[in-house]
């Protein structure tokens, strides 16, 4: 039985998916690193660390030639520069609000803990969340399981009974390795082809076609 829901936040309850774009490709070409926006793309949902480290691989760079977090520290502040540029997506908040009270709510998110709270209280978003958790506390991010395990954990809920919101196949694999139900969201870095392959229990072009009503069969 799902006692508590977890959502992604980047792609899934707010559009910054062509934002976040914009900064990468801007900073890598500032850094002399021409990369097809695709390559950058198809590692979002993973911490910004990894993302950069997976770039740099694809170009045959190797990533202990760069320093890593400087570039970091750099996408991070210019898209800290942007927030007003991020708007909601639709059906987020009539879905929060159907779901507060009725379940346990979270946030899951790959982010740093500064632009998420940023956003969060920007929207109005955080009173909605019994806990949130960002990219920071886990060693390992997205598609490893342990974000999404350390939720559960602080939401005091086993993980069989957490349902997940994804808009990537990276969010998707982890949610799953932690043993928890997925409803995946084409709404960010990842067609509906694509999250249709990586094994959502449902796929949703919208927030606003889901219906709360359905969580008791899943």
């Amino acid at each position: 039985m799902i006692r508590a829901v977890i959502f992604d936040l980047d792609g899934t309850l707010v559009d910054t998916t062509h934002l976040y774009l914009d900064v990468y490709m801007r900073i890598l070409q500032e850094i002399g690193i021409s990369v097809d926006p695709k390559t950058v793309q198809a590692s979002f949902g993973k911490k910004a660390r990894d993302i950069m480290v997976d770039v740099l691989r694809a170009k045959g760079i190797t990533p202990a030639k760069i320093d890593i977090e400087s570039i970091v520290d750099e996408i991070k502040e210019a898209f800290m520069k942007r927030l007003q540029e991020i708007t909601i997506l639709p059906g987020a908040i009539p879905l929060l609000e159907s779901l507060k009270g009725k379940y346990k709510l979270a946030i899951a998110t790959s982010g740093r803990a500064p632009p998420a709270y940023n956003i969060l209280s920007t929207f109005g978003l955080l009173p909605y969340f019994d806990v949130v958790v960002t990219g920071d506390e886990v060693e390992k991010a997205k598609p490893s399981p342990l974000i999404f395990l350390l939720a559960a954990k602080r939401l005091g809920e086993d993980p069989k009974n957490c349902l997940v919101f994804e808009d990537t196949v990276y969010g998707v694999i982890g949610a799953k390795r932690a043993g928890m139900k997925v409803v995946a969201v084409a709404t960010g870095a990842n067609s509906r082809e694509e999250l249709a392959a990586s094994g959502p229990d449902l796929l949703i072009n919208s927030l606003s076609e889901f219906h709360p009503s359905s969580i008791s069969t899943m």
